[in-house]
């Protein structure tokens, strides 16, 4: 017996041992880390709008983050669901720790919420020199804050961050009381929540009308909020119980709190302004000729360089249309297997060369008299090396002498442009300021090479449907396919931008855009001399783009004959009225194999020969650009209602400890 019960104690002890080490391990498990257990806030919703907020914050302190207090943080500005901000006033009225008064100060911060609030208030609870042993503490926090009550059309709402997602802590519970102005019926009031991190729609809750008498709404979470999670509330109720600001003082409000958005407005204006008037006054063209049919090129006027003019710039078929030129001359020969063409030098060539087109020669294939270069991406250098000196042989003769692009005018627009957004940025204190700017920059240039892709497209589009050009239907089709990831790159670096501003000022950013790129090409300005070569130019272009039944009613049209077709062949490409061009030679052809088809091969070409010249200037004319285009490059290179979200609404920021 005595044994059973020394047996009994000794199991006894064991269990008693057992039980205190796991009370030991449940204790320091609790005192591993701090954390909020119990998060209270009663919102009072005054009939005059203003908002009396008192929060009660218990937390456990373990002298780790939180060693003199804690310290809560508000955010002063709002955004809406357009991006616009407003600034709220927030009035502390009384700061406790367990029931007694407790010292605090206040400080003014930026980026305080992850809503996009970037100005702030702090309250700091407690003092420099007064440390806090470890344990538990209640926190009492009473504020007022206008304005912050939302009005619709056919209700108004209170949607408030009631904890914030700042937070360094996790919180256990929490628990929310909105008293609205009496005399609101209770049908009319709709309840939401969410929880979660910003952005979620989370449902960790419960909301609830608290007794059949009173206004009193509650809100508590089901289950405890992790790092950086919180509840937002949203309670809608009848127009006509609280005080409603009128049209002026809203305006007012709006002027008052987002002055970058007026800057942004006001920099558009005097950009646009500035670009009208550098327009009238250097960017204007010289009053031009009558344009009349020219059925020869100007006197001296490469295909290339009569591009270069009729763009008043540079561009890829401006080396593509020069070297096709040589080759109709007989200086090259251009011979095709599969999809990879040959330049080929001629010795034969016994004619007189201009010293532009002697160093041209000489980039491409050396000094040797005759010799073969492959149109391919391993030859880029040489390419680049003979695009180079080409494009700053044209600037030498034609750049001042016959046109100027007034560069140093539009670099001044694109700073105007460039310093408005940066501005606005910066005085709107956008959170993420130097994101912000970069997108900015990025994007006015990305919108430029987007607004040149699709200005193309449309072009040939236009030309496929109009019945002009049927067979450009082709090219535009696959360049549409090309610019489709830069249109949607150009989308989305605006969501992003959206994201971090305003939907006016992702508007401002792409309206300056545009008026960078259209501008850019008004303000290049023909010379006096320049504008009359201009216009023979154009008259080149007019009699190669005429369409045959017109070409009928003129009786002074040269005969038109296969050694025709081959002269003005690189004019029309540099024109970009080949496809016209060759569609007038069809007939002759098919007469020429009398009856039968008749299979033709340029002089300057060896390949596939084709039964309609449209077919060889189609497939020819594109695949040939395409190819230079591609071995020019480095191989590197290439081209309510439940409708809110956690975090949604006014209140919010957040809070830690010091």
């Amino acid at each position: 017996m005595n044994l059973l019960l020394k047996g009994g104690s000794l199991i006894s002890l064991y269990r008693f041992l057992f039980l205190l080490l796991l009370g030991v391990s449940a204790g320091r498990a609790y005192a591993q880390y701090e954390e909020i257990t119990h998060f209270e806030s009663n919102i009072t919703v005054q009939s005059d709008s203003i908002l009396v907020v008192e929060e009660r914050i218990r937390v456990h302190v373990l002298g780790s983050k939180i060693k003199r207090g804690i310290f809560r943080d508000f955010p002063t500005t709002v955004r809406d669901s357009w991006g616009f901000r407003y600034k709220v006033k927030f009035d502390v009225l009384e700061v406790l720790r367990d029931g007694v008064p407790e010292h605090y100060s206040i400080e003014d911060i930026t980026g305080i919420s992850l809503s996009g609030s970037t100005e702030g208030k702090r309250v700091r609870i407690g003092r420099a020199d007064v440390f806090l042993p470890p344990g538990d503490y209640e926190y009492t926090i009473k504020y007022e804050t206008f304005p912050q009550i939302r009005y619709f059309g056919g209700y108004d709402e209170l949607y408030w961050e009631v904890t914030g997602h700042g937070w360094e802590f996790p919180i256990k519970n929490v628990i929310a009381r909105v008293n609205l102005p009496r005399n609101i019926p209770s049908s009319a009031v709709k309840l939401f929540g969410y929880t979660g991190k910003y952005g979620d729609q989370g449902e960790r809750y419960k909301a609830y009308r608290l007794g059949a008498d009173q206004s009193i709404y509650m809100f508590e979470t089901t289950e405890p909020l992790g790092h950086k999670e919180g509840l937002t509330l949203s309670v809608a109720f009848p127009k006509g119980f609280v005080w409603e600001p009128t049209s002026l003082q809203k305006r007012n409000w709006w002027v008052e709190s987002n002055q970058g958005q007026l800057y942004a407005l006001g920099g558009l204006v005097l950009v646009a302004f500035y670009y009208l008037a550098i327009w009238l006054l250097v960017g204007r063209d010289p009053e031009g000729g009558a344009i009349i049919p020219r059925y020869r090129p100007p006197e001296g006027l490469s295909a290339g360089e009569s591009r270069y003019l009729w763009k008043m710039g540079y561009d890829k078929e401006v080396f593509t249309s020069e070297v096709l030129y040589l080759a109709t001359k007989g200086v090259l020969e251009i011979s095709q297997e599969g999809d990879t063409y040959t330049l080929t030098k001629l010795s034969s060539y016994q004619g007189e060369l201009s010293t532009s087109h002697k160093r041209l020669l000489e980039a491409l294939f050396g000094s040797a008299e005759s010799a073969s270069l492959t149109v391919k991406q391993s030859n880029h250098k040489t390419f680049q090396k003979a695009e180079k000196l080409f494009k700053k042989t044209l600037q030498a003769k034609h750049l001042t002498n016959h046109f100027k692009k007034n560069t140093k005018f539009f670099l001044v627009g694109i700073f105007l442009s460039v310093a408005t957004l940066w501005i606005s940025a910066w005085k709107e204190s956008y959170e993420s300021l130097g994101i912000v700017i970069f997108m900015s920059f990025w994007l006015s240039i990305w919108s430029l090479g987007v607004l040149a892709i699709w200005s193309q497209v449309f072009s040939l589009w236009k030309k496929a449907l109009s019945g002009e050009e049927p067979f450009q239907s082709v090219p535009a089709f696959f360049l549409t396919l090309f610019g489709l990831p830069f249109l949607g790159g150009l989308g989305l670096g605006l969501f992003m931008l959206y994201q971090g501003t305003s939907l006016l000022f992702v508007l401002v950013t792409a309206l300056l855009g545009v008026c960078g790129y259209y501008f850019h090409h008004l303000l290049k300005q023909p010379t006096m001399r320049g504008q009359k070569l201009m216009d023979q130019v154009d008259g080149l272009r007019l009699y190669l783009g005429v369409a045959e039944e017109d070409r009928m009613r003129r009786v002074s049209d040269p005969e038109l004959t296969l050694e025709l077709f081959e002269k003005f062949l690189p004019y029309a490409l540099a024109l970009d009225v080949d496809q016209a061009w060759a569609e007038r030679f069809s007939k002759i052809l098919s007469e020429a194999g009398e009856g039968q088809e008749a299979r033709y091969t340029p002089s300057f070409y060896r390949g596939s020969s084709h039964s309609r010249l449209s077919s060889f200037s189609s497939g020819f004319g594109t695949s040939f650009s395409s190819a230079i285009s591609g071995a020019s490059r480095s191989p590197s290179s290439s081209g309510s209602g439940g409708g809110g979200f956690s975090g949604g609404g006014g209140g919010g920021g957040g809070g830690g400890g010091w």
